[in-house]
This record gives structure tokens, sequence and C-alpha cells, in this order.
């Protein structure tokens, strides 16, 4: 009799084990794999290019001036409008 409670307890564990591999299975096969095909890697490798353009373009444009009293500071070349183009195209990426 106290086998049976025994083994009942051990074959119940064995269960759900069991059960728990299955689901384990049956969620990486529903789960595809993200593949980048070429093209898509080729898409967004330009993207990288143009938005690394962008941004050492306005890198170029910040200036280091050293006033003649006070501490030295960086002034942003760039027109009102400009900024308020970058700011709503960062707006909408994220």
């Amino acid at each position: 009799m106290l086998k049976k409670i025994f083994d009942y307890g051990e074959n119940e564990m064995r269960r759900k084990e069991k059960r728990l591999e299955l689901q384990e299975r049956m969620f990486e096969q529903s789960v595809k794999k993200d593949r980048v095909t070429q093209y898509d890697y080729y898409i967004l490798k330009e993207k990288w290019k143009s938005e690394r353009k962008k941004f050492l373009k306005l890198l170029e444009q910040i200036k280091k001036e050293k006033p003649r009293f006070g501490k030295p500071y960086y002034k942003l070349e760039i027109e009102e409008s400009e900024l308020e183009s970058l700011k709503q195209a960062l707006k909408e990426e994220l």
C-alpha cells in the first residue's frame, strides 16, 4: 500500500515533467524564428548609412566658442526650421 502511494507521487512528477517538455516543444514550434533576408539586411544597412550621414552633418555644425570672459561653450549653427524637422523625424521614429 505504501509502495502505491510513493509510486503515485513519482509517476505524477514524471507526468508533469513530460507535460512541461511537450509544452516547451509546442511553444518552440509555434514561435517562428525571425530570419532576416538579404534584402532586409540591405535595406537596414542603407537606412543606417543615411541616419549616420545626417548625424555626422549635425555634428559638423557644432562649434566650440571661447568667449573673452567665462567658460567656453558649444554652439550649434543650425536654422530653427531644420531643428524642428529633426525633432519631428525623431518623434516619428519613436
